[in-house]
């Protein structure tokens, strides 16, 4: 043989060699069970310039009630939502102490014995989903049995009925529950009394001023003062290395073993092995992280679960805007799709503006998912509501258009809307139609509508009329119909 020619098939053999070589050594270094305590140290240890980690916030900033109903007594009520902080963390000490007692007695009520019981001076927190009982556990509350009748809190409420109660209900099983104690455990009346001194608006049952069979709570006549928010979107292009600090808290600094992709429209990916894990940044600053179930996953309960997402959305992208305005966040919706062999939690947090939640094309979301211990799927799209960029303005005439108007003048429409998008049933485009939308009523509040424009981007001080899990909204002042937007399914 050639000598020549020889040497060169055995270059051709050497490189195929330290290749391979390289491509095993590498997969041993980065998936071999002695290195994941490094990998670990990596990923959560080594910092960047933009995104570093946050104080980790407590769950109940994020986990609170998204309506409070409190009822004055003689048919007067009133309805906060998302603004009585205070009320909500001297309900859960309250809550905590009340477990503890001893003797706790629970026995079933009807729905009738329950609106008897709402009908009288009381206070009502209720949840935008389903809370577990654990939740509570997590908190320090105990565990006083109450599992055998219900395990998920809808609602929880007290009332002069019984001060010596709590009231429960489970509207996943359509049941309504009274817990009963030796003592007094909330100050009741005090707390009537400080809500009444405050003038808050009036709020009555829908069918007190609409005519139809509905006990959710709308305001008749308010006095609601919100400005139409302009700004301009931030983008991170100009924040330095934005997406290469982002991608560092997912893999750590080094990226040497990380592939990085760019598309024709901006948007990167940076991906581990084949696809195990994989971060993909757009180029409005929205990004979303995938991640692989590791086979020794293992089970975490509602409060662990938040309690890892929340700490991992400090770690990686943070409860902070790129320019470090702090973001408001609620947690709007959870989904629960745990099985026997694993748990699998999505949470889905919307920020909020002065006390109200930010919703449509412009609403600023952040979902997380939680399977077993493991975040498995990480979305963040965040408007940058910062001082600079952000400008308020009221309209000269403040009056607030009112429901009654609304509904009066767009229910067929609306009714349209709804059986399209099965909100309602077809076959009720056969009844009453007005009576069809008022019956299916779940909420009425104030909040805001992002949307877009050639111009600018702009909130919408709007109503919200919501039916299950579809959300309707109106200018608050005009009444003009402004869009729709559909929350995530439990």
């Amino acid at each position: 043989m050639n000598k020549s020619l020889y040497i060169e098939r055995l270059k051709t053999i050497l490189i195929v060699v330290l290749f391979l070589s390289t491509v095993l050594l590498s997969y041993f270094y980065w998936h071999t069970p002695s290195f994941s305590g490094i990998r670990q140290s990596v990923n959560e240890h080594f910092s960047s310039s933009v995104f570093t980690s946050e104080e980790i916030p407590d769950l109940t900033t994020f986990v609170s009630p998204g309506e409070f109903q409190v009822n004055f007594g003689n048919g007067i009520y009133t309805v906060y939502q998302h603004d009585s902080a205070a009320l909500w963390d001297t309900f859960v000490d309250s809550y905590i102490e009340f477990t503890g007692m001893q003797n706790l007695m629970i026995e079933e009520i009807t729905e009738e014995q329950w609106r008897e019981t709402m009908d009288m001076k009381s206070i009502q927190y209720i949840f935008d989903f389903d809370l577990p009982v654990s939740f509570f556990e997590s908190l320090g509350a105990g565990n006083f049995g109450q599992s055998e009748y219900f395990d998920r809190i809808s609602a929880a409420a007290i009332s002069e009925a019984s001060t010596t109660s709590l009231f429960v209900r489970d509207d996943t099983q359509g049941k309504y529950f009274r817990i009963i104690s030796d003592s007094d455990f909330y100050p009741l009346e005090e707390k009537i009394s400080e809500i009444s001194s405050s003038s808050p608006n009036q709020y009555y049952p829908i069918y007190m001023f609409l005519g139809t069979e509905n006990y959710a709570m709308a305001p008749y006549v308010t006095n609601i003062s919100l400005p139409i928010l302009s700004y301009t979107k931030k983008s991170p292009e100009n924040t330095g290395n934005y997406e290469k600090d982002l991608a560092k808290t997912f893999f750590g600094e080094s990226l040497d073993f990380i592939r990085k992709l760019t598309d024709d429209n901006g948007t990167i990916i940076y991906m581990y092995g084949y696809g195990e894990k994989m971060l993909t940044i757009y180029k409005n600053g929205e990004f979303d992280y995938q991640d692989n179930l590791p086979s020794d996953a293992v089970q975490l309960s509602f409060g662990n679960a938040l309690s890892k997402a929340v700490s991992f959305i400090a770690n990686h992208g943070s409860w902070s805007s790129y320019d470090g305005e702090k973001l408001y966040a609620q947690l709007k919706s959870v989904s629960d799709d745990s099985t026997s062999k694993m748990t699998k939690y999505r949470f889905r947090f919307m920020t909020n503006y002065s006390n109200y939640t930010l919703y449509g094309s412009e609403s600023s979301t952040i979902e997380i998912e939680v399977t077993g211990d493991q975040i498995t799927f990480y979305s963040r799209d965040v408007s940058m509501l910062s001082p600079d960029t952000l400008s308020e303005q009221y309209p000269e005439d403040g009056k607030n258009a009112l429901i009654t108007d609304i509904l009066s003048a767009g229910y067929q429409s609306l009714a349209k809307q709804l059986i399209e998008k099965n909100v309602i049933a077809p076959e009720d485009s056969s009844l009453d139609l007005f009576d069809v939308i008022v019956k299916n009523i779940s909420s009425i509040e104030a909040g805001y509508f992002g949307r877009s424009t050639e111009e600018n981007s702009e909130y919408v001080p709007s109503w919200i009329i919501t039916f299950s899990n579809y959300k309707v909204f109106f200018n608050l002042y005009t009444g003009e119909y402004l869009g729709y937007f559909i929350e995530t399914e439990q």
